[in-house]
């Protein structure tokens, strides 16, 4: 997500389903290290520590503030590094038997959706698993 008023909804239909389902909620923020992204200027893995700690501290520190979890739902926050969100959902999700996976999706087309396939398309195409996908209103 990108922690927009958008991102909120998809977060609001899982606590929704959490409540009713009275099962817990995990909220997890996969992403995509800048150290990773601009791979000519970035540090060797591991070689900054501290950097890398306070981005992850601040990102969860982000994460933990952007919606209100009621008391009654059992919830945890948490982060997935991984180089593609879609690739970073799908091994998550792989790894921790999820029952449903809730997603948004801006309803946009473009030409980089055509030929690799958006975020929501890929974790549709490569999981077993039940996804609810929530179209931004915006």
């Amino acid at each position: 997500m990108d922690f927009s008023e958008t991102s909120k909804n998809p977060v609001k239909q899982a606590i929704q389903v959490g409540e009713l389902a009275n099962s817990h909620l995990s909220i997890i923020q996969v992403y995509s290290s800048p150290w990773d992204r601009l791979r000519y200027m970035a540090p060797t893995p591991g070689s900054d520590v501290a950097l890398q700690k306070r981005f992850e501290t601040a990102l969860m520190l982000k994460l933990k503030g952007f919606v209100v979890v009621p008391e009654n739902i059992e919830h945890d926050d948490q982060l997935f590094p991984a180089a593609n969100c879609g690739y970073g959902i799908v091994k998550l999700t792989g790894k921790s038997g999820a029952d449903l996976i809730v997603l948004r999706t801006q309803g946009k087309t473009n030409l980089h959706d055509m030929f690799i396939g958006s975020i929501a398309e890929r974790v549709l195409r490569e999981l077993s698993r039940s996804v609810l996908v929530v179209k931004s209103t915006s």
